[in-house]
């Protein structure tokens, strides 16, 4: 089986990359050159897992035809985005131009192929948040507060309405909206276990601006194992398009309780400014109900050892591609 991850060299694409490897998928990849979120991707040597690696901007329509055309994968999946709340705020015309005409771009290349099935990974502010106390289901209202939000949410419905509204359309699609993803490598900016980090390397006080802020954490195995679940489902089902949350069974965690576990294995201070920065919604849940009663998915990991994942190989003397690969076949063999 042939995958296309289109954003390949990002924390998400590097975990899938290797998970799929380890499954016995062939691997093309497709992404940004010089991506500033490509550490992991060239740490872990992650390159030596692809059959092919193709360097565009899905913004550009031609490029990603000719990727397609040139390497003919059965499935394809979809983790380009400008994926940070701030700089969307920062570059609202350019979040909504990478999240919403480069997601155009890919439905129209994948209605021109004979692509057995696609991923595209929304995420979970898609939802019209009230900052009530109640976990989001698939079937709420789409919305958004700031301009990252908006653009996941007008690149869901566009894609719902897009395999709906064709006629000719043939991929099965699923649309994925997972919780706050962590794992280890990720060094994005504006990411909580990615600045305790850099805290502490830098012996530097980390400004916390919601230290009460409630997310739904989770492992990045939970979550792209959902995706692989979520995948074989919606192959096997007849509806051209399927929407899944997935996300914590628990009420969630506050910025407070994951800093008070992350002191566990790092060293670092921090201080409570919360006049800096945009606006944020002060709790955010989803629920996952659908996909366990679906398909049977559950996270197989609590916070505190999603936690210990992400941050207890920073103290022992391991490649980054030993790390990856020794939690994913671990994961795999207590699936």
């Amino acid at each position: 089986m042939k995958v296309l991850i289109i954003g390949n060299t990002g924390f998400k694409g590097t975990w899938m990359t290797f998970l799929l490897s380890e499954l016995g998928y062939e691997i093309i990849g497709a992404s940004l050159a010089n991506s500033a979120n490509s550490w992991l991707f060239h740490s872990a040597n992650a390159l030596e897992r692809l059959s092919y690696q193709h360097y565009l901007d899905i913004r550009d329509g031609n490029e990603l035809k000719k990727v397609i055309t040139k390497t003919s994968p059965q499935r394809v999946i979809h983790f380009a985005s400008q994926a940070y709340v701030t700089k969307g705020y920062q570059e609202p015309k350019e979040t909504f131009d990478v999240n919403v005409t480069g997601t155009l771009n890919i439905l129209n290349v994948v209605a021109d192929s004979d692509i057995e099935h696609l991923l595209v990974s929304t995420s979970d502010k898609v939802y019209h948040n009230l900052d009530q106390s109640r976990a989001f289901s698939e079937n709420d209202e789409l919305g958004g507060s700031d301009p990252y939000s908006g653009s996941k949410a007008v690149q869901d419905f566009l894609i719902s309405q897009r395999v709906k509204s064709d006629p000719q359309w043939k991929a099965k699609t699923t649309i994925v909206r997972a919780g706050n993803v962590i794992g280890y490598g990720d060094n994005g900016p504006d990411r909580l276990l990615s600045d305790i980090v850099n805290a502490s390397k830098k012996k530097t006080a980390l400004r916390i601006r919601r230290p009460n802020a409630t997310r739904p954490w989770q492992h990045v195995l939970d979550c792209l194992n959902g995706y692989q679940l979520a995948t074989e489902h919606s192959i096997q089902n007849s509806a051209l398009v399927h929407s899944w949350n997935f996300g914590p069974d628990d009420k969630g965690h506050s910025v407070r309780d994951v800093l008070r576990i992350a002191k566990n294995y790092l060293d670092f201070e921090f201080v409570i400014d919360e006049n800096q920065g945009y606006p944020e919604k002060e709790y955010l849940r989803i629920s996952a109900e659908r996909a366990n009663e679906a398909f049977g998915w559950i996270p197989k990991f609590s916070i505190d050892r999603s936690i210990e994942l992400t941050l207890g190989p920073l103290n022992q003397k391991l490649e980054p591609s030993a790390i990856l690969q020794t939690q994913i076949r671990d994961f795999l063999l207590d699936r």
